[in-house]
């Protein structure tokens, strides 16, 4: 067995040796005890910390240490900012375990996530939904992570965010959901996709043109 437990000797869980190969292994799954990001977690062996990438072995007894968010300078947000825009997974990595705060924005509430997913990086948005940044975080104008990566064609990522939380009825600043700009577009590619995760069919528009009106599915698939 692996053994637990918190720097007050409190037990935090035991698992069988031949589950676990990893110390990264074992705090995915503490992740999901802890309700607290793999990046935030320590875990040490005696005064000696552990790397994600030692191996574990049977009968070890691990303490668990939670780190608190590391103060972010405007300098850190820029850095982090540019890493997830230009998709270098390996550079937010080390920039979540300091730990930073996966939606530190800049620039008018634009966070990692949103620069990840408007340019198109699949991976690193993963990672930084694992460190549970927020879905749902809109810039001033009113744009969401999901809505770029739908006006940038990224489907994995859009699933991925409506996977993770993301509002799949938000609305952009004209009053359209996801669905009723991928029917007015003809992207049929995307209609399916959010019909397939219960995206609101009778959602109406707001938009004045429109107002009222809901998602055109019958342009898009005669007899809808």
């Amino acid at each position: 067995m692996i053994h637990v437990r918190r720097v007050s000797g409190e037990k935090v869980a035991e698992f069988p040796a031949d589950q676990l190969s990893t110390v990264l292994v074992l705090k995915q799954r503490l992740q999901q005890i802890c309700g607290l990001p793999r990046f935030r977690l320590r875990l040490l062996r005696g005064d000696a910390a552990l790397f994600d990438a030692n191996e574990l072995a049977p009968g070890m007894h691990l303490t668990l240490v939670v780190l608190p968010l590391a103060e972010v300078s405007e300098a850190r947000k820029r850095e982090l900012h540019d890493a997830a825009a230009m998709g270098l997974e390996h550079v937010v990595e080390i920039m979540l375990q300091r730990p930073l705060h996966p939606d530190s924005a800049r620039d008018g509430s634009v966070t990692p996530l949103y620069a990840a997913s408007r340019d198109g990086h699949l991976s690193t948005v993963r990672l930084l939904l694992e460190a549970f940044a927020d879905a749902n975080v809109a810039t001033e104008v009113g744009k969401t992570p999901a809505l770029v990566a739908f006006e940038g064609g990224h489907r994995e990522i859009l699933r991925l965010l409506l996977e993770s939380g993301a509002d799949k009825d938000w609305r952009d600043a004209d009053g359209k959901t996801l669905l009723w700009r991928a029917c007015e577009g003809g992207n049929a590619d995307m209609v399916q996709l959010l019909i397939g995760i219960h995206a609101d069919a009778e959602a109406a528009s707001e938009a004045r043109e429109t107002k009222g009106e809901t998602p055109p599915l019958g342009g898009m698939f005669p007899g809808a």
